[in-house]
């Protein structure tokens, strides 16, 4: 068109006929049709394609609507179809995902509400089985206690040799009874995760040459040697719980020598390689030359209640207790325990522990010369309700040369506690009326009783029932049946000397010096006593120490208990405060153990006893003033 315009004017030019006016009108003619033009353009062309641009923008927000179009029959109209087929496409997996997504939802709840259920159920098989166990273990180990006590009275009587044997395969068979118990009771703690492992001082080399030398005895008449191997470069002295390192030593020996019959029995111990910590592995074997095991069954000998060959049981006994518990416990301990084995040709057993040596100041020998035990004359109160364990106790007892008394529930021992003077309770548990731990609580209550020591006799023997006893204020805890050894060493702890400058049994005020005389003959030349000072400095800073040691005691911080045990025990040597002293010692070790229980009973007995002392003080200012 602006051509035309072009030709038009050139030619006016030419011909000399060329007008402004003309001119100007065919611009203004060209320019509206341009407008014209370009206006039908953007209604033909670019406004479909900016609302099929607005309708893309739609959809890449999540707005699946169809987009609209005019149908002009173009490539706008077949691209536009093109994306409406596309969201309606996309519309309809959206639809099919939300209908997923709430399928999915609802069988995700169904499933957690089917879980919840079995968990519940799983929680309620668990606590009837740990009641179950409680129970079984009370019920049983309160007859088992008067059953084994009553053998080991009459055995020490006079009897034939026939009445002897007897009665000594009746102990043997009770006491087999016993290991089935604890051994189902262990295997229950471990499975529930509250067995918790000892953290003390001992010689490993004792101990297994103890073990070794334990099942000498049936060893000995089916002529098998057992022979014990302890490599030389290896250390003697281990921290770890003795008792539970003797429980796999013992089962691995008692299967070993059950199984064998000729040849010989070999125990070894090495060191192997210390993990990331220093913590270095002990390995432990125990060969035998035995009937051996097929290779097909090895993978099942470690399963509960389950031996290689259903004959066995038949043949030699057992409940297939014994390598389900060693293997848990050396799992526990940070290790394993694998067997190679071959018929007839014998078993060899290997468990790793990890445990950190221990310093050989530190560890008492078992093994090394006692002291010579010098019995007190303890007037010891017995608080049992059973007729039967009260005659066990009071018979085992009178053995030893101890005074008694029998109280049949709580409240009789309140009473004859307020009657008569007692050096020592033993206390059972579950009684009628008053139990054991609420007249514990109601003793530690009173000043007059609150150093008694308490010692708890109980069936119950699963995990809590010790820390229950302690937190209630009770000092040491045996359960039933009650091993005399066990018995004789708690009640000598606390009624025997066994170093003169130690007095184990707790003493009345006015018997127990406060502080010890040799080191208070110190004067200065003024006339002031030093102790007098010491003392009394040491009062000023005990407050801020004891709450210290509560505040820690609350948020569990075991290690800052510890430390100011250790300030509190110090300090009180150096005036020679041995009772408090004493005080500070126990709680620094149950800090050590990470006993909560006995840490809260050991910080009430250490405040009692500095209590104790500010009396003292405050009463022999008064008679200075005086």
């Amino acid at each position: 068109m602006a051509w035309v315009v072009l030709v038009v004017v050139a030619l006016d030019h030419i011909h000399g006929t060329l007008s402004l006016g003309k001119s100007a009108i065919l611009l203004g003619v060209v320019l509206v049709i341009a407008a014209a033009l370009a206006l039908i353009t953007m209604r033909l062309l670019v406004k479909p394609i900016e609302t099929l641009e607005q309708g893309l923008l739609a959809v890449s927000r999540g707005q699946l609507l169809p987009i609209r179009y005019r149908k002009s029959g173009d490539e706008v109209e077949f691209l536009a179809q093109s994306f409406n087929q596309m969201i309606k496409m996309l519309g309809k997996q959206r639809q099919e995902i939300e209908q997923h997504q709430e399928s999915l939802e609802q069988r995700i709840k169904q499933r957690t509400q089917a879980l919840e259920e079995s968990m519940q159920h799983a929680l309620a098989a668990s606590r009837a089985k740990s009641e179950f166990l409680a129970n079984m273990s009370h019920e049983l180990r309160t007859p088992m206690n008067g059953f084994l006590g009553m053998i080991e009275l009459v055995i020490d009587s006079s009897l034939t040799a026939e009445q002897r044997e007897q009665l000594e395969t009746a102990q043997r068979s009770a006491l087999s009874l016993v290991q089935l118990l604890n051994d189902i009771l262990d295997l229950s703690k471990i499975e529930s995760g509250r067995m918790v492992l000892e953290q003390i001082p001992f010689n490993l080399r004792l101990l297994v040459k103890d073990c070794v030398r334990s099942h000498a005895t049936k060893a000995m008449p089916k002529g098998l040697r057992l022979v014990m191997e302890v490599a030389p470069e290896m250390a003697s002295h281990f921290v770890g719980d003795p008792l539970r390192v003797r429980q796999i030593l013992h089962n691995l020996l008692s299967n070993a020598v059950k199984f064998t019959s000729v040849g010989q029995v070999t125990v070894s111990i090495r060191a192997g390689v210390a993990d990331r910590d220093g913590v270095p592995e002990l390995i432990l074997t125990v060969a035998d030359t035995g009937m051996g095991i097929a290779e097909e069954k090895l993978p099942l000998i470690f399963e509960t209640f389950t031996q290689a060959d259903g004959s066995i049981t038949r043949r030699f006994g057992g409940t297939g207790l014994g390598l389900a518990i060693i293997r848990k416990l050396a799992e526990i301990h940070g290790g394993n325990v694998t067997v190679s084995s071959k018929l007839e040709v014998g078993s060899v057993f290997r468990v790793t522990l990890r445990l950190r040596p221990a310093d050989t100041v530190a560890v008492a020998e078992p093994d090394a010369p006692a002291h010579q035990l010098v019995l007190a004359k303890g007037r010891i109160l017995v608080v049992e309700d059973n007729l039967v364990n009260q005659k066990v106790i009071q018979g085992l007892l009178k053995k030893r040369g101890y005074t008694t008394a029998v109280a049949n529930d709580g409240d009789q021992a309140l009473v004859a506690l307020e009657s008569s003077l007692f050096d020592l309770v033993l206390m059972d548990v579950q009684m009628p009326v008053l139990d054991g731990l609420e007249t514990t609580r109601r003793l530690r209550a009173s000043e007059r009783w609150r150093e008694i020591p308490i010692v708890a006799m109980t069936a119950h023997a699963m995990s809590g029932d010790r820390d229950r006893c302690i937190e209630a204020g009770m000092d040491e805890y045996l359960t039933k049946p009650i091993n005399s050894r066990e018995l004789y060493a708690t009640l000598e702890k606390y009624l025997v000397n066994v170093q003169p400058d130690r007095k184990f049994a707790r003493p009345s005020d006015a018997e127990a010096p406060l502080l010890d005389p040799r080191f208070t003959s110190s004067f200065l030349p003024d006339g002031t006593n030093i102790v007098d000072n010491m003392v009394r400095l040491f009062l000023q800073l005990a407050p801020e120490r004891l709450e210290r040691m509560q505040n820690a005691a609350v948020l569990q911080k075991a290690s800052v208990v510890a430390t100011e045990a250790r300030q509190v025990e110090s300090a009180a040597a150096s005036i020679a405060a041995s009772l408090v002293a004493d005080r500070a010692r126990r709680l620094e070790e149950a800090a050590q153990a990470q006993d909560h229980a006995a840490i809260r009973h050991s910080l009430l007995l250490l405040e009692s006893e500095i209590a104790r002392l500010s009396r003292h003080n405050e009463q022999a200012l008064a008679r200075s003033a005086q």
